[in-house]
């Protein structure tokens, strides 16, 4: 059935257009303030129809002289002739005079349409029996024959026929509330206004309310957590190749022989510490505080075992005080005790007995930040000068044994002795461990400024020696006994030193903001030739220009580990293994700082445009049939990335015009820009300056396989793009790829012709008008006829292409076929939203290839696999998806892909804040897992 014949309505519907306000009859003089006019118009007997804000009819006005409506409208008058002025656009009144305006706004005389036609002929019946003229005669008024899919009336402007006299002067005389049939009209007054519009198909498949038999499963995450920590990327061990490191509410194992990752997910938020202990293979990752159940909960610590991911002990909470989050954690020597520091306003220290979850005691250290905090090595038997001591494979000690990484059971000393620095703004001390809580520690001798300068990281050279970075730029080597300054080095760098960490053979590796590694002796004297140098500078050249470094390790099996403010982790190999750097890990990036530009701009920079804390919107796939494997994610930082979800690796990325919202591919492209073994695909981006972008995404292929080379050209002159006033909000090409959907924050969705063909190419053909917010969703029909869209005013629209009429005869879109499934307020997705939600919790949607799911991201930073089309459960909160935790923040995009694997479906997720993608796989669950582990309370 065509879309035409799918959109005539029945003969007992009703439906009101959005349109602007109207003045209350023979209420002229009171002021034009909407709120005041609102409750003239209830007290008036006006009613609501549509659920649209500010959409109000005088059903008793319209009932008794539809005629004079007529005549008003058809002469232009400036008035309705009842006393109240006509409001400025009398086109969005076309439903209540029931005329039309043509594209210069002149009103123009509908034609009667062929139900217009019959229904004049059959009549409308009042309460008696008797034919109404009145009705008779407002039928006979059809939509323009400019727009097939227009507005069709019945009924009255109360929506059950015409009334008798008695009840209009009834009216007239200022009763609250009109009496109406309730089954009249298709939106009633008790319900949101999307739910009004929603209407099931009429031969609607069989629906099944339980969770789907698949389950989400994450097999790849994009991103690393670099911006606002340090040294939150680790060996986690001298032999085994694992690097663990941040990302959103995960910590990722990434194995560096076989390129793979695992990844421990007992975080419920942003993992802000981390900590490793070589010799037993532990690690300790430290969250912020989150909501739970309605509470906020504290902050939690977990010690896991790196090889298995086996959670040992967790969650550790301390429950002294509301510690916010915990950002410093260090294992003594041996491993029994876990120093945690918080961010309460005392920052508390705590000695942890990690293996029996007691905290042995806690200390206030100072009132403000604490940057760092580091226990020094054990002291070696064989002294400072021995070849056997490897300080560089131990960021907390050089104790190992391989029996007792698999077993944890080392013997417990309570009076351990262990030397515990820290360093904060303007605060350096050391504190032993095994005199807490009654010692308050040794405070180190800051030289001059340094006193009120903020430290941020701390390393050891020498035995029995510390070196501390500073914001200056400069480093200080201070005796750990007395805290005697032993040297300083005046601009060791360029700007504050974020890491200073062991390097090989017993040597100091520092970094910091200006991007510079340095190499230092145990005397903190330059070394300026060495194999790593060079390997390093190689490393660097694959980063961004002036990479900020926030991260810094060193294994002499495996090489360094630098991180990056951008999200970046570059690996650079030892000498002793040899080959090339290689980026292992990259993300998004905060802000549009990170731009590939000469002078890229400062955090100052970006905080004025409004960019600080920014976050990944954007996600798109290419057409299934070509099943390529790649994807496509910006956001804030202005940066278009293209990842292979085969190799999970960037394979290309390229700074956009403007911070970017949406992004979508065309379906239609691919074969007619084929040239060769070169793939063409078209790409269209919006921004958040009003601006849009067309992309040619270039493919090579070889044997029907998406090799490495990817390329990104603009397929539209800038100029051809007209901008726009307000932000994008959602883009969306039309199946057959002649036109080009842009959602606005201004309630407007603008219609531009992107069709290769056209001489017009990027021009703009029409607007669609009746959403009272920003538009948030666009769908089209498969054959481009058709769209749908949602807004944050909860509301569900349908318009006409290329006209732009909205068709507010929601009801004649119940049979159309939809090419997409993005839309949360819709049939298909009635289920997605819990008791008592609005619809405002749900972010994105998407159905997958198959058509047998529906994934949805939400505020809870969960991402939800539901059955499609998915019903509200039969019973209120009965379990009817399948929610995997991940993102710590709410999830602002959702995508399916093809070609990601072999035998599943990809699905994948943009994190917003947390600047992650991740990539989730399908596994098939037994019917036990279903019944156990299923989620609730939807």
């Amino acid at each position: 059935m065509d879309t035409a014949a799918k959109l005539r309505p029945s003969s007992s519907e009703w439906s009101a257009s959005s349109c602007s306000t109207v003045a209350a009859p023979g209420r002229r003089g009171r002021g034009t303030d909407p709120r005041s006019r609102l409750g003239r118009a209830l007290s008036a007997g006006w009613r609501r129809e549509s659920g649209s804000a500010g959409a109000w009819l005088h059903s008793g006005a319209l009932r008794k002289r539809p005629d004079r409506f007529a005549d008003a409208f058809q002469s232009g008058a400036s008035s309705d002739g009842l006393g109240a002025p006509l409001p400025p656009t009398l086109a969005k009144l076309s439903m209540a005079a029931g005329v039309m305006s043509d594209a210069a706004g002149r009103l123009t005389s509908p034609a009667p349409s062929r139900r217009a036609s019959a229904s004049a002929a059959s009549g409308v019946r009042d309460a008696d029996g008797a034919r109404s003229a009145s009705a008779t005669a407002r039928r006979s008024l059809g939509p323009s024959s400019a727009c097939p899919l227009a507005i069709e009336r019945g009924g009255g402007g109360g929506g059950g026929g015409s009334s008798s006299d008695d009840d209009d002067e009834e009216e007239e005389e200022g009763t609250l509330f009109v009496s109406e049939d309730p089954s009249s009209g298709e939106q009633l007054a008790a319900v949101p206004p999307w739910r009004g519009a929603i209407y099931p198909p009429t031969d609607a498949p069989a629906m099944d309310a339980t969770p789907p038999p698949e389950s989400l499963r994450l097999s790849w995450v994009y991103g690393f957590r670099g911006y606002d920590t340090r040294r939150t990327a680790l060996w986690s061990s001298a032999d085994d190749g694992f690097v663990v490191y941040t990302a959103a509410a995960l910590v990722v194992r990434y194995n560096c022989d076989k390129h793979a990752q695992a990844h421990f997910k007992e975080h419920t938020d942003d993992v802000l510490g981390l900590t490793v202990h070589r010799g037993r293979g532990l690690v300790a990752s430290a969250q912020k505080s989150f909501r739970e159940g309605g509470r906020m909960r504290k902050p939690t610590i977990w010690v896991w075992d790196a090889r298995s991911l086996e959670v040992l002990k967790g969650p550790l909470v301390f429950t002294g005080c509301n510690q916010r989050w915990v950002s410093q954690l260090a294992f003594t020597p041996s491993g029994d005790t876990l120093c945690s520091v918080g961010a309460d306003d005392d920052h508390l220290l705590v000695l942890w007995d990690w293996q029996t979850g007691v905290a042995r005691c806690h200390v206030l250290t100072h009132k403000e930040r604490i940057f760092g905090a580091r226990c020094a090595p054990a002291p070696s038997a064989a002294g400072p000068s021995s070849a056997t001591r490897r300080s560089s494979d131990s960021s907390a000690s050089s104790f190992s044994s391989a029996s007792l990484r698999s077993t944890h059971t080392l013997s417990r000393h309570d009076d351990e002795p262990a030397r515990l620095v820290l360093v904060g703004k303007g605060f350096a001390r050391v504190y032993r461990t095994e005199l807490l809580p009654d010692s308050h520690g040794t405070r180190l001798a800051l030289p001059g400024r340094e006193r009120a300068a903020a430290l941020l990281s701390v390393g050891f050279g020498q035995e029995g020696e510390c070196v501390v970075g500073s914001a200056t730029g400069a480093l200080h080597a201070f005796e750990l006994e007395t805290g005697r300054l032993v040297t300083s080095v005046k601009g060791a760098h360029a700007g504050p030193v974020h890491v200073v960490a062991e390097g090989p053979g017993g040597r100091l590796l520092s970094c910091g903001k200006d991007g510079a590694v340095r190499l230092w002796s145990r005397a903190l004297e330059p070394i300026l030739e060495h194999p790593l140098l060079d390997g390093i500078a190689r490393g660097l050249a694959l980063l961004a220009p002036q990479p900020r470094l926030r991260a810094c390790d060193w294994s002499s099996d495996h090489g360094l580990l630098l991180g990056t403010w951008a999200s970046e982790l570059l690996l650079v190999p030892s000498p002793n293994v040899g080959g090339e750097p290689r980026v292992i890990a990259s993300g998004h990036a905060q802000a549009a700082c990170c731009a590939r530009s000469a002078a890229p701009p400062t955090a100052v920079d970006c905080e004025a445009e409004g960019e600080v804390g920014g976050a990944v919107r954007a996600l798109a796939t290419p057409p299934e049939e070509f099943a390529l494997g790649l994807a496509v994610s910006s956001g804030d930082d202005r940066m278009l990335r293209v990842w292979d979800l085969k190799r999970g690796a960037s394979v290309l990325s390229q700074p956009a015009e403007s911070a970017v919202t949406s992004l979508d591919f065309d379906a239609s492209s691919g074969e007619s820009l084929k040239v060769n073994e070169v793939l063409g695909l078209r790409l269209a981006a919006a921004f958040a300056d009003g601006g849009w972008a067309l992309y040619t995404v270039g493919v090579s292929r070889t044997n029907d396989k998406a090799a490495a080379t990817v390329a990104l050209t603009p397929a539209l002159p800038r100029d051809a793009a007209p901008r726009h006033e307000r932000r994008l909000t959602v883009c969306r090409f039309s199946p057959d790829g002649a036109w080009l959907a842009l959602g606005c924050a201004d309630a407007t969705i603008y219609l531009h012709d992107v069709s290769p063909s056209s001489a017009s190419l990027g021009g703009e053909v029409a607007r669609c008008f009746g959403h009272s917010s920003a538009i948030t969703h666009l769908d089209w029909t498969v054959d481009s006829y058709v769209l749908r869209s949602n807004c944050k005013g909860h509301e569900l629209r349908f318009f006409d292409v290329p006209s732009g009429q909205q068709i507010a005869l929601a009801s004649a879109c119940r049979d159309l076929e939809w090419a997409t499934h993005t839309a949360v307020l819709a049939w298909h997705a009635l289920g997605i939203f819990a008791r008592g939600r609005d619809g405002s919790g749900v972010q994105a949607a998407a159905r997958s290839p198959s058509g047998s799911l529906l994934a949805t991201v939400d505020d809870l930073s969960l991402v939800n696999l539901y059955r499609f089309p998915c019903p509200k459960p039969e019973k209120p909160g009965a379990p009817n998806r399948h929610a995997a935790g991940g993102h710590s923040s709410p999830a602002l995009a959702c995508v399916w892909a093809e070609g990601a694997s072999s035998s599943h479906e990809t699905l994948l997720t943009a994190g917003g804040q947390d600047l992650c993608v991740l990539q989730w796989s399908l596994e098939r669950r037994s019917h036990n897992r279903m019944m156990f582990g299923a989620a609730t309370g939807v």
